[in-house]
């Protein structure tokens, strides 16, 4: 017949009774859509059609009424206790959260000590003050000056005055000034002298007229070597006592807010510097792009580590880096742990880990495995480190090979 395919009688028969069992009446398909249009309702709207208003007003009864209780409602409906409390806590709690969830967060309770005696409470943080803020304007409300609405410290207190002072008269108290310096920072410093980078230095001028800093101990040794500098720029303030001096030494030195590694990168980049850019250029040879926190499996976080490491061995951060994309393979973030270890034992073993059985061992891996085997072995040795890190990834490749790889000593 052609290739035509012809069905016996008994495959029709049986094809029409498959269909007709399955096959939906007008009335089911109303009541369907009826159902799907009910299930979209909001909880209260679909109690009050399948059970009635009656007993969704026995519901508020419920709620405002302590002695109507989850057993006497039951009984009424002839449903179980635990089903009334169902129903309850679906109408009532889902718009408590809800309610919860849409509320704006109030701001903490921020008490900060300024002097033994004396505190800023800052009690009426909220954020109409922080909107207030970013419009820049000093007064919120019907005309309240910021300062006094929300108990803050008088800011116009305590100015500097701006002064050239001869280096020889600055002094630094030991008794609260650090004792340690460092001397390599000092020497870059002097070497590379910038009145740009040097600022001011913060002093104190106490009542017998002396100069006492506590803020630019290293720039004022610095500038001690260069005969060139005699005076120095400096912000100067008075204050009460000794206390309030170290008080003040403290804060400056601890309220400061450093770079991070990825802020340093993005700003050495700008600057053009020759390290940055040949790491920038690995990294965008491999796909990666630096970042501060790991949003897709592309951003490269541990951007201060693979710095020094091109620093240290240009060759070798390249292999590492290489050789690490292949193993996280577009799916994982590269870890600085993984990254570590596979940068030590590419520069001390013997063996080429990058190329042949030992790089598919590691493909075949993945930087999870990796990861959790590097956290084992520090666990095991008590502590953390490159050749832990090396190590743990070595024995990986180790494992079941007839021909083991020596660790480096």
């Amino acid at each position: 017949m052609g290739g035509m395919i012809l069905r016996s009688e008994t495959q029709n028969f049986m094809m029409g009774r498959y269909l007709a069992k399955y096959e939906i009446t007008p009335e089911q398909q109303v009541s369907q859509e009826d159902e799907t249009h009910l299930n979209k309702l909001p909880a209260i709207d679909r109690l009050t059609k399948t059970k009635g208003v009656e007993f969704v007003k026995d519901l508020k009864r419920l709620k405002n009424n302590k002695s109507f209780t989850l057993q006497e409602m039951g009984d009424k409906y002839g449903l179980s206790r635990e089903r009334i409390r169902q129903l309850f806590n679906k109408v009532y709690k889902k718009s408590v959260r809800d309610a919860r969830e849409n509320k704006p967060k109030k701001i903490k309770e921020v008490s900060v000590k300024l002097k033994e005696g004396e505190s800023m409470n800052q009690t009426k943080l909220k954020d109409e003050c922080f909107e207030d803020m970013s419009v820049g304007n000093s007064v919120v409300g019907k005309g309240i000056p910021k300062e006094e609405r929300y108990s803050w410290n008088n800011a116009n207190a305590g100015y500097g005055i701006f002064k050239l002072i001869d280096k020889a008269d600055l002094r630094i108290d030991k008794r609260y000034q650090r004792e340690a310096v460092s001397k390599k920072k000092i020497l870059n410093i002097v070497r590379d002298f910038d009145w740009r980078l040097f600022g001011t230095i913060s002093v104190i001028q106490r009542n017998d007229g002396k100069f006492y800093i506590y803020d630019g101990g290293h720039r004022w040794r610095g500038s001690m070597y260069r005969n060139s500098i005699t005076a120095l720029p400096c912000m100067v303030f008075k204050l009460d006592n000794l206390s309030e001096e170290a008080s003040v030494f403290y804060k400056k030195n601890t309220l400061k807010s450093g770079m991070s590694p990825y802020q340093r990168f993005k700003a050495l980049v700008v600057a053009e510097d020759t390290l940055a850019l040949k790491t920038k250029e690995m990294l965008d040879s491999c796909g990666y792009s630096p970042a501060a926190t790991q949003g897709t499996p592309l951003d490269f976080r541990p951007i201060g580590t693979f710095l020094k490491m091109v620093n240290t061995n240009e060759n070798a951060a390249l292999q590492t880096l290489e050789l690490c994309a292949a193993i996280a393979d577009e799916k994982d973030n590269i870890q600085v742990d993984t990254l570590r270890g596979v940068f030590y034992l590419i520069r001390n073993l013997s063996e080429n880990i990058c190329v042949g059985k030992n790089r598919s061992k590691l493909i075949s891996f993945g930087i999870r495995a990796i990861e959790a085997s590097i956290k084992r072995e520090k666990i095991i040795v008590g502590k953390g480190g490159e050749r832990v890190e090396a190590k743990a990834i070595l024995d990986m490749i180790n494992n079941r090979s007839p021909k083991k790889i020596p660790f480096p000593s």
